[in-house]
Protein backbone atom coordinates (compact mmCIF):
# COMPACT_ATOMS: atom_id res chain seq x y z
CA UNK A 1 0.00 0.00 0.00
CA UNK A 2 1.31 3.58 -1.08
CA UNK A 3 2.26 5.70 1.82
CA UNK A 4 0.51 9.09 1.92
CA UNK A 5 2.97 11.65 1.96
CA UNK A 6 3.31 15.68 3.50
CA UNK A 7 5.39 17.74 2.48
CA UNK A 8 6.69 19.84 5.19
CA UNK A 9 8.77 23.48 4.24
CA UNK A 10 9.95 25.86 5.88
CA UNK A 11 12.52 29.32 6.67
CA UNK A 12 13.44 31.79 8.97
CA UNK A 13 13.41 34.79 6.09
CA UNK A 14 10.39 35.50 3.43
CA UNK A 15 12.33 34.79 0.25
CA UNK A 16 10.18 32.38 -2.08
CA UNK A 17 13.58 30.97 -3.46
CA UNK A 18 14.27 29.09 -0.46
CA UNK A 19 11.00 27.31 -0.07
CA UNK A 20 11.18 26.76 -3.95
CA UNK A 21 14.30 24.65 -3.73
CA UNK A 22 12.92 22.63 -0.93
CA UNK A 23 9.94 22.05 -2.38
CA UNK A 24 11.59 20.28 -5.34
CA UNK A 25 13.85 18.38 -3.65
CA UNK A 26 11.22 17.01 -1.38
CA UNK A 27 8.63 16.26 -4.38
CA UNK A 28 11.78 14.27 -6.02
CA UNK A 29 11.97 11.91 -3.37
CA UNK A 30 8.24 11.54 -2.92
CA UNK A 31 8.12 10.57 -6.64
CA UNK A 32 11.07 8.26 -5.86
CA UNK A 33 8.85 6.42 -3.57
CA UNK A 34 6.09 6.07 -5.03
CA UNK A 35 4.13 7.47 -2.69
CA UNK A 36 0.73 10.04 -2.66
CA UNK A 37 1.11 13.33 -1.76
CA UNK A 38 -1.86 14.50 0.33
CA UNK A 39 -0.38 18.13 1.11
CA UNK A 40 2.21 20.60 0.62
CA UNK A 41 2.44 22.80 4.41
CA UNK A 42 4.58 25.81 3.77
CA UNK A 43 5.85 28.12 6.65
CA UNK A 44 7.94 31.03 5.04
CA UNK A 45 9.44 33.58 6.96
CA UNK A 46 9.22 31.31 10.16
CA UNK A 47 11.40 30.26 13.17
CA UNK A 48 11.29 26.62 14.34
CA UNK A 49 12.76 28.27 18.04
CA UNK A 50 9.53 30.04 18.47
CA UNK A 51 6.46 28.52 19.11
CA UNK A 52 4.49 27.81 15.78
CA UNK A 53 0.65 27.98 16.87
CA UNK A 54 -2.69 28.28 15.60
CA UNK A 55 -3.03 29.83 11.63
CA UNK A 56 0.52 28.12 10.94
CA UNK A 57 1.36 25.52 8.26
CA UNK A 58 3.28 23.65 11.24
CA UNK A 59 -0.47 23.37 13.63
CA UNK A 60 -2.39 22.40 10.07
CA UNK A 61 -0.24 19.63 9.35
CA UNK A 62 -0.19 18.33 13.04
CA UNK A 63 -4.19 18.25 12.88
CA UNK A 64 -4.19 16.39 9.58
CA UNK A 65 -1.88 13.48 10.78
CA UNK A 66 -4.36 13.16 14.02
CA UNK A 67 -7.66 13.08 11.37
CA UNK A 68 -5.54 10.24 9.94
CA UNK A 69 -4.94 11.95 6.61
CA UNK A 70 -1.17 11.12 6.31
CA UNK A 71 1.27 8.74 7.19
CA UNK A 72 4.77 10.55 6.63
CA UNK A 73 5.94 13.86 6.68
CA UNK A 74 8.34 14.83 4.45
CA UNK A 75 11.54 17.57 4.69
CA UNK A 76 14.91 18.40 3.83
CA UNK A 77 16.27 18.71 7.11
CA UNK A 78 15.31 17.77 10.95
CA UNK A 79 15.95 21.18 11.68
CA UNK A 80 13.29 22.58 9.27
CA UNK A 81 10.58 20.37 11.16
CA UNK A 82 11.39 20.95 15.06
CA UNK A 83 14.92 22.50 16.83
CA UNK A 84 12.88 21.94 20.18
CA UNK A 85 12.18 18.59 21.83
CA UNK A 86 8.92 19.04 22.83
CA UNK A 87 7.30 19.19 19.89
CA UNK A 88 8.28 15.93 18.95
CA UNK A 89 6.03 14.68 21.28
CA UNK A 90 2.72 15.51 19.32
CA UNK A 91 4.41 14.01 16.11
CA UNK A 92 4.83 10.92 17.90
CA UNK A 93 0.84 11.10 19.21
CA UNK A 94 -0.02 11.25 15.82
CA UNK A 95 1.98 8.15 15.04
CA UNK A 96 3.75 9.73 12.06
CA UNK A 97 6.81 8.76 10.02
CA UNK A 98 9.27 11.48 9.23
CA UNK A 99 11.51 11.37 6.21
CA UNK A 100 14.46 13.46 5.80
CA UNK A 101 16.71 13.47 2.53
CA UNK A 102 19.44 12.94 4.61
CA UNK A 103 18.28 9.47 6.27
CA UNK A 104 14.43 8.03 7.13
CA UNK A 105 13.26 8.36 11.01
CA UNK A 106 10.05 6.54 12.10
CA UNK A 107 9.10 7.86 14.94
CA UNK A 108 6.93 4.88 16.04
CA UNK A 109 9.73 3.22 17.24
CA UNK A 110 12.38 3.56 20.22
CA UNK A 111 15.17 3.16 18.00
CA UNK A 112 13.65 5.98 15.45
CA UNK A 113 12.82 8.25 18.70
CA UNK A 114 15.70 7.97 19.67
CA UNK A 115 17.81 9.04 16.61
CA UNK A 116 15.60 11.86 16.39
CA UNK A 117 16.27 13.01 19.71
CA UNK A 118 19.64 13.38 18.78
CA UNK A 119 19.66 15.21 16.20
CA UNK A 120 17.22 17.64 17.62
CA UNK A 121 19.89 18.02 20.19
CA UNK A 122 22.49 18.83 18.19
CA UNK A 123 20.23 21.22 16.14
CA UNK A 124 19.22 22.75 19.29
CA UNK A 125 23.32 23.13 20.19
CA UNK A 126 23.92 24.44 16.56
CA UNK A 127 21.00 27.35 17.26
CA UNK A 128 22.28 27.85 20.87
CA UNK A 129 25.80 28.78 19.61
CA UNK A 130 25.17 30.61 16.64
CA UNK A 131 23.33 33.08 18.79
CA UNK A 132 25.92 33.06 21.35
CA UNK A 133 28.39 34.01 18.91
CA UNK A 134 26.03 36.56 17.48
CA UNK A 135 25.73 38.35 21.54
CA UNK A 136 29.73 38.10 21.34
CA UNK A 137 29.65 39.91 18.26
CA UNK A 138 27.18 42.72 19.48
CA UNK A 139 29.25 42.87 22.37
CA UNK A 140 31.96 43.84 20.25
CA UNK A 141 30.03 45.94 18.24
CA UNK A 142 28.90 48.18 21.11
CA UNK A 143 31.95 48.73 22.66
CA UNK A 144 33.54 49.30 19.45
CA UNK A 145 30.60 52.37 19.08
CA UNK A 146 29.34 50.21 15.91
CA UNK A 147 25.75 50.15 15.28
CA UNK A 148 24.44 46.56 15.42
CA UNK A 149 23.41 44.52 11.83
CA UNK A 150 21.40 42.27 13.26
CA UNK A 151 17.95 42.59 14.49
CA UNK A 152 15.56 45.77 13.49
CA UNK A 153 16.86 48.33 10.86
CA UNK A 154 17.53 51.67 12.63
CA UNK A 155 15.14 54.27 10.77
CA UNK A 156 17.35 56.73 8.85
CA UNK A 157 20.14 54.09 8.65
CA UNK A 158 20.71 51.61 6.06
CA UNK A 159 21.40 47.83 7.42
CA UNK A 160 25.26 48.80 6.94
CA UNK A 161 24.77 51.61 9.40
CA UNK A 162 25.28 54.55 6.00
CA UNK A 163 22.45 56.94 5.68
CA UNK A 164 19.26 56.82 4.22
CA UNK A 165 18.72 59.56 2.26
CA UNK A 166 14.48 59.97 2.47
CA UNK A 167 14.60 58.50 6.54
CA UNK A 168 17.37 60.50 7.73
CA UNK A 169 15.52 63.46 6.28
CA UNK A 170 11.78 62.99 8.21
CA UNK A 171 14.13 61.79 11.42
CA UNK A 172 15.46 65.89 11.33
CA UNK A 173 12.53 66.61 10.73
CA UNK A 174 10.90 65.22 13.68
CA UNK A 175 13.74 66.32 16.20
CA UNK A 176 13.46 70.46 14.59
CA UNK A 177 9.55 70.56 14.75
CA UNK A 178 9.85 68.82 18.28
CA UNK A 179 12.34 71.58 19.32
CA UNK A 180 10.22 74.24 17.88
CA UNK A 181 7.46 73.70 20.13
CA UNK A 182 5.10 70.63 18.08
CA UNK A 183 4.04 67.68 19.80
CA UNK A 184 4.11 63.96 19.82
CA UNK A 185 0.50 63.95 18.06
CA UNK A 186 0.62 66.70 16.37
CA UNK A 187 3.89 65.85 14.51
CA UNK A 188 2.53 62.87 14.08
CA UNK A 189 -0.65 64.01 12.54
CA UNK A 190 0.76 66.17 10.03
CA UNK A 191 3.26 63.42 8.88
CA UNK A 192 0.15 61.08 8.15
CA UNK A 193 -1.53 64.16 6.19
CA UNK A 194 1.17 64.55 4.45
CA UNK A 195 1.40 60.78 3.47
CA UNK A 196 5.27 59.99 5.15
CA UNK A 197 4.79 56.78 5.11
CA UNK A 198 6.13 55.06 8.52
CA UNK A 199 8.43 52.29 8.30
CA UNK A 200 7.35 50.78 10.97
CA UNK A 201 3.91 50.82 12.82
CA UNK A 202 0.64 49.79 13.04
CA UNK A 203 -0.56 48.03 10.25
CA UNK A 204 -4.14 46.60 8.34
CA UNK A 205 -4.55 43.81 6.45
CA UNK A 206 -5.36 45.00 3.25
CA UNK A 207 -7.33 41.09 1.93
CA UNK A 208 -4.40 41.08 -1.16
CA UNK A 209 -3.27 37.46 -1.48
CA UNK A 210 0.71 37.53 -1.48
CA UNK A 211 3.10 34.42 -2.59
CA UNK A 212 2.26 32.87 0.67
CA UNK A 213 -0.88 33.30 0.60
CA UNK A 214 -0.92 35.87 3.87
CA UNK A 215 -2.83 38.90 3.02
CA UNK A 216 -0.83 41.86 2.02
CA UNK A 217 -0.11 44.36 4.75
CA UNK A 218 -0.75 48.43 4.24
CA UNK A 219 0.87 50.90 7.16
CA UNK A 220 -1.78 53.13 9.05
CA UNK A 221 -1.02 56.64 10.07
CA UNK A 222 1.96 57.53 12.22
CA UNK A 223 2.16 56.87 15.85
CA UNK A 224 3.31 59.26 18.59
CA UNK A 225 4.61 56.34 20.64
CA UNK A 226 7.18 55.96 17.06
CA UNK A 227 7.80 59.73 16.92
CA UNK A 228 8.56 59.34 20.63
CA UNK A 229 10.48 56.22 19.97
CA UNK A 230 12.68 58.56 17.54
CA UNK A 231 13.39 61.74 19.48
CA UNK A 232 14.75 59.32 22.69
CA UNK A 233 16.91 57.40 20.95
CA UNK A 234 20.54 58.67 21.55
CA UNK A 235 22.22 56.54 18.50
CA UNK A 236 20.26 59.81 16.37
CA UNK A 237 23.04 62.04 17.99
CA UNK A 238 25.93 59.31 17.45
CA UNK A 239 25.91 57.90 20.59
CA UNK A 240 26.88 54.31 21.08
CA UNK A 241 23.81 52.43 22.93
CA UNK A 242 23.13 49.17 24.76
CA UNK A 243 19.55 48.49 25.62
CA UNK A 244 18.40 51.63 24.86
CA UNK A 245 21.17 53.37 27.17
CA UNK A 246 24.14 55.65 26.04
CA UNK A 247 27.29 53.69 27.01
CA UNK A 248 29.81 57.05 26.87
CA UNK A 249 31.25 55.89 23.45
CA UNK A 250 30.75 57.62 20.48
CA UNK A 251 29.43 55.85 17.95
CA UNK A 252 31.39 55.26 14.18
CA UNK A 253 28.04 56.32 12.05
CA UNK A 254 26.99 60.00 10.64
CA UNK A 255 24.74 61.34 13.68
CA UNK A 256 21.94 62.61 12.01
CA UNK A 257 21.01 65.51 14.83
CA UNK A 258 23.94 67.22 16.76
CA UNK A 259 24.06 66.57 20.44
CA UNK A 260 23.28 70.42 21.88
CA UNK A 261 19.61 68.98 20.14
CA UNK A 262 19.37 66.13 21.24
CA UNK A 263 19.58 67.07 24.84
CA UNK A 264 17.44 69.41 24.46
CA UNK A 265 14.67 67.20 23.19
CA UNK A 266 15.37 65.18 26.30
CA UNK A 267 15.29 68.42 28.76
CA UNK A 268 11.49 69.43 27.31
CA UNK A 269 10.34 66.11 27.15
CA UNK A 270 11.04 65.14 30.87
CA UNK A 271 9.70 68.68 31.43
CA UNK A 272 6.37 68.04 33.49
CA UNK A 273 4.81 71.45 31.90
CA UNK A 274 4.56 69.87 28.94
CA UNK A 275 2.06 66.98 29.81
CA UNK A 276 -0.73 69.94 29.89
CA UNK A 277 -3.49 67.73 28.32
CA UNK A 278 -3.98 65.29 31.01
CA UNK A 279 -6.34 62.87 29.11
CA UNK A 280 -3.75 62.52 26.06
CA UNK A 281 -5.25 63.42 23.23
CA UNK A 282 -4.22 66.16 20.56
CA UNK A 283 -4.86 69.91 21.32
CA UNK A 284 -7.81 71.62 19.59
CA UNK A 285 -7.97 74.68 21.48
CA UNK A 286 -5.48 77.32 21.58
CA UNK A 287 -5.54 77.91 25.21
CA UNK A 288 -6.41 74.36 26.63
CA UNK A 289 -4.31 73.66 29.54
CA UNK A 290 -1.99 76.69 28.65
CA UNK A 291 -4.49 79.80 30.03
CA UNK A 292 -4.87 80.30 33.72
CA UNK A 293 -7.01 80.77 36.02
CA UNK A 294 -7.44 84.37 37.51
CA UNK A 295 -7.79 83.17 41.02
CA UNK A 296 -5.96 79.51 41.50
CA UNK A 297 -3.84 80.42 38.53
CA UNK A 298 -4.10 76.33 37.52
CA UNK A 299 -4.58 75.88 33.63
CA UNK A 300 -7.96 75.90 32.54
CA UNK A 301 -9.97 73.07 30.65
CA UNK A 302 -12.80 72.92 27.92
CA UNK A 303 -16.42 71.60 28.18
CA UNK A 304 -18.44 72.51 25.15
CA UNK A 305 -17.30 75.79 24.20
CA UNK A 306 -15.69 77.41 27.08
CA UNK A 307 -12.90 77.75 29.39
CA UNK A 308 -13.72 76.25 32.57
CA UNK A 309 -10.97 76.44 35.59
CA UNK A 310 -10.20 72.80 36.73
CA UNK A 311 -9.70 73.34 40.15
CA UNK A 312 -12.33 75.00 41.58
CA UNK A 313 -14.59 76.13 38.80
CA UNK A 314 -13.63 79.89 39.69
CA UNK A 315 -13.95 81.19 35.97
CA UNK A 316 -15.90 80.17 33.13
CA UNK A 317 -15.06 81.94 29.75
CA UNK A 318 -16.05 81.73 25.54
CA UNK A 319 -13.41 80.22 23.77
CA UNK A 320 -14.14 82.13 20.82
CA UNK A 321 -13.92 85.48 22.14
CA UNK A 322 -10.92 84.62 24.58
CA UNK A 323 -9.00 83.56 22.02
CA UNK A 324 -9.60 86.00 19.18
CA UNK A 325 -9.12 88.51 21.77
CA UNK A 326 -5.10 86.72 22.45
CA UNK A 327 -4.59 86.20 19.23
CA UNK A 328 -5.30 90.19 18.06
CA UNK A 329 -2.57 91.09 20.89
CA UNK A 330 -0.19 88.60 20.55
CA UNK A 331 -0.01 89.42 16.12
CA UNK A 332 -0.02 93.28 17.67
CA UNK A 333 3.21 93.25 19.57
CA UNK A 334 4.55 90.78 16.85
CA UNK A 335 4.33 93.77 14.54
CA UNK A 336 6.51 95.61 16.81
CA UNK A 337 9.73 97.00 15.45
CA UNK A 338 11.36 96.40 19.10
CA UNK A 339 10.62 92.66 18.84
CA UNK A 340 14.46 91.65 18.04
CA UNK A 341 15.53 94.03 20.88
CA UNK A 342 13.38 92.39 23.64
CA UNK A 343 14.89 89.19 23.60
CA UNK A 344 18.99 88.69 24.61
CA UNK A 345 20.66 87.07 21.81
CA UNK A 346 22.31 83.91 22.16
CA UNK A 347 25.42 83.68 23.82
CA UNK A 348 27.51 81.42 21.88
CA UNK A 349 30.68 81.64 24.13
CA UNK A 350 28.43 80.52 26.83
CA UNK A 351 26.64 77.46 25.08
CA UNK A 352 29.93 75.93 23.91
CA UNK A 353 31.55 76.50 27.82
CA UNK A 354 27.91 74.52 28.90
CA UNK A 355 28.41 71.74 26.25
CA UNK A 356 32.24 71.39 27.38
CA UNK A 357 30.73 70.78 30.91
CA UNK A 358 28.31 68.22 30.01
CA UNK A 359 31.11 66.27 28.04
CA UNK A 360 32.92 66.53 30.70
CA UNK A 361 30.38 65.19 32.99
CA UNK A 362 29.24 61.82 30.59
CA UNK A 363 32.98 61.17 30.81
CA UNK A 364 32.86 61.38 34.65
CA UNK A 365 29.41 58.81 34.13
CA UNK A 366 31.41 56.63 31.89
CA UNK A 367 34.54 56.67 34.04
CA UNK A 368 32.48 55.54 37.08
CA UNK A 369 31.04 53.02 36.15
CA UNK A 370 34.15 51.16 34.29
CA UNK A 371 35.29 51.16 37.83
CA UNK A 372 32.52 50.09 39.52
CA UNK A 373 33.22 46.90 36.55
CA UNK A 374 36.49 46.54 37.43
CA UNK A 375 35.69 45.78 40.87
CA UNK A 376 37.28 49.12 42.57
CA UNK A 377 34.47 50.23 44.07
CA UNK A 378 31.29 49.18 45.30
CA UNK A 379 27.55 49.53 44.60
CA UNK A 380 26.86 51.79 47.27
CA UNK A 381 29.72 54.36 46.13
CA UNK A 382 28.48 53.71 42.83
CA UNK A 383 24.94 54.75 43.07
CA UNK A 384 26.06 57.72 45.55
CA UNK A 385 28.31 59.30 42.92
CA UNK A 386 26.10 58.51 39.76
CA UNK A 387 23.64 60.66 41.19
CA UNK A 388 25.72 63.83 42.28
CA UNK A 389 27.01 63.49 38.91
CA UNK A 390 23.23 63.03 36.89
CA UNK A 391 22.19 65.82 39.33
CA UNK A 392 24.97 68.38 37.86
CA UNK A 393 24.40 67.32 34.33
CA UNK A 394 20.62 67.94 34.45
CA UNK A 395 21.78 71.75 35.61
CA UNK A 396 24.32 71.79 33.15
CA UNK A 397 21.68 70.90 30.38
CA UNK A 398 18.75 73.21 31.90
CA UNK A 399 21.28 75.67 31.47
CA UNK A 400 22.60 75.11 28.30
CA UNK A 401 18.61 74.90 27.01
CA UNK A 402 18.42 78.10 28.51
CA UNK A 403 20.70 79.96 26.51
CA UNK A 404 20.66 78.41 23.41
CA UNK A 405 18.55 79.76 20.22
CA UNK A 406 16.61 76.25 20.13
CA UNK A 407 13.43 78.30 21.38
CA UNK A 408 9.77 78.02 19.93
CA UNK A 409 10.36 81.91 19.49
CA UNK A 410 14.12 81.41 17.25
CA UNK A 411 12.14 81.00 14.20
CA UNK A 412 9.92 83.48 14.38
CA UNK A 413 12.61 86.52 15.23
CA UNK A 414 14.36 85.34 11.75
CA UNK A 415 11.03 85.26 10.05
CA UNK A 416 10.95 88.57 7.41
CA UNK A 417 6.97 89.16 8.38
CA UNK A 418 6.93 87.45 12.04
CA UNK A 419 2.80 88.39 11.85
CA UNK A 420 2.28 86.37 9.01
CA UNK A 421 4.63 83.30 10.50
CA UNK A 422 2.85 83.30 13.44
CA UNK A 423 -0.47 83.25 11.77
CA UNK A 424 0.40 80.39 9.54
CA UNK A 425 2.15 78.69 12.29
CA UNK A 426 -0.05 75.24 13.50
CA UNK A 427 -1.86 75.22 16.88
CA UNK A 428 1.00 73.36 18.64
CA UNK A 429 3.50 76.27 16.97
CA UNK A 430 1.68 79.01 18.32
CA UNK A 431 0.58 77.79 21.85
CA UNK A 432 4.86 77.05 22.08
CA UNK A 433 5.61 80.54 21.07
CA UNK A 434 2.57 81.62 23.69
CA UNK A 435 4.13 79.80 26.01
CA UNK A 436 7.49 81.75 25.94
CA UNK A 437 5.66 85.00 25.77
CA UNK A 438 3.26 85.71 27.92
CA UNK A 439 1.06 84.16 30.30
CA UNK A 440 -3.04 84.83 30.18
CA UNK A 441 -5.00 84.42 33.10
CA UNK A 442 -8.93 84.50 32.85
CA UNK A 443 -10.96 86.90 35.08
CA UNK A 444 -14.45 86.61 35.47
CA UNK A 445 -17.15 88.15 32.87
CA UNK A 446 -19.49 90.45 33.88
CA UNK A 447 -22.62 88.91 35.38
CA UNK A 448 -25.56 88.87 32.91
CA UNK A 449 -23.58 91.28 30.17
CA UNK A 450 -22.69 89.76 26.69
CA UNK A 451 -20.38 92.32 26.45
CA UNK A 452 -16.66 91.15 26.24
CA UNK A 453 -14.18 93.33 28.20
CA UNK A 454 -10.68 93.22 27.37
CA UNK A 455 -9.54 93.92 30.76
CA UNK A 456 -11.57 90.99 32.09
CA UNK A 457 -8.43 88.70 30.04
CA UNK A 458 -5.01 89.95 31.98
CA UNK A 459 -1.88 89.54 29.45
CA UNK A 460 1.42 89.04 31.58
CA UNK A 461 4.41 89.79 28.69
CA UNK A 462 7.56 87.47 30.08
CA UNK A 463 9.46 90.38 28.69
CA UNK A 464 8.55 93.83 30.20
CA UNK A 465 10.13 95.64 27.58
CA UNK A 466 8.74 93.89 24.51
Amino acid sequence: MSLRAAVYLRQSLDVSEGIDRQRERCLALVDSRNWTLVGEYADNDTSASKERGDGTAWARMLGDFRAGKADVVVATDLDRLVRRLEELIPLTAAGAKVLTLDGEIDLTTADGEFRATMLTGIARFEAKRKSERQTRANEYRRAAGKLFKGGVRLTGYTQDGEEHETEAAVVRRIFEEFVAGGTLRGIAARLSEEGVAPRRAPSVRTGRPRKNNKPAREFASWPPSSVSSILRNPRYAGRATFEKVATGVTGQWTALVDEATFDLVQIKLADPRRKTNQTGTSRKYLGSGLWECYLCHVPVTTTGERYWCRAGGHVARSMRKVDQYVLAVVCARLASPELARAFTPTDDEGVRRLASEAAALRTRIASTEADYDNGLIDGIRLSTSLAKIRAELLRVERERARVSDGSATSDLLGASDPVAFFKGASIDRQRAIISELLTVRLHKALRGSKIFREESVEILWHQPQF
